[in-house]
């Protein structure tokens, strides 16, 4: 979360997914536009799932691309 935050709407976004698997407020399906938006119609891939556990354990940018093996920039 620590490289979402302040980033709106990206850092509610990334909590809703990490704290109930799904979209925080007001991304949520009561939402007051929600009937205007859009339905999710693609599950988070395994790839992004790693991404976001290692986010809630409080790793930086340079710790998840070493652990995935992967570039910083990806």
């Amino acid at each position: 979360i620590r490289p979402l935050l302040g980033a709106p709407p990206l850092d509610r976004l990334a909590v809703g997914w990490l704290t109930r698997g799904g979209p925080a407020a007001p991304y949520g399906p009561s939402a007051p536009d929600a009937e205007r938006r859009p339905p999710v119609v693609e599950e988070l891939s395994g790839r992004e799932r790693d991404v976001l556990r290692r986010l809630a354990l409080m790793m930086s940018t340079e710790e998840i691309a070493a652990d995935l093996f992967v570039s910083v920039n990806t």
